[in-house]
């Protein structure tokens, strides 16, 4: 779920995301508001190795808004 909504974002598909435990995560911007912030992101690839609570930032934008990751 996101944390931080950053700054400087636009909608699409397949953000790269740096930190957390694990690794190839991706997600996609469906709205962005006012500046650029994040208003609703979806999982792209669930990546490998993340543990609940790892926090990740997305790529891209200001490279500034981050989520938390829930492992089901």
């Amino acid at each position: 779920y996101l944390v931080t909504p950053g700054t400087g974002y636009s909608t699409g598909a397949g953000f790269a995301t740096t930190g957390g435990s694990g690794n190839g995560l991706t997600v996609n911007i469906t709205r962005v508001g006012g500046g650029g912030a994040i208003t609703g992101l979806t999982l792209g690839s669930g990546g490998s190795g993340y543990q609940n609570g790892d926090t990740v930032t997305v790529s891209g934008g200001g490279n500034n808004a981050t989520a938390s990751v829930v492992v089901l």
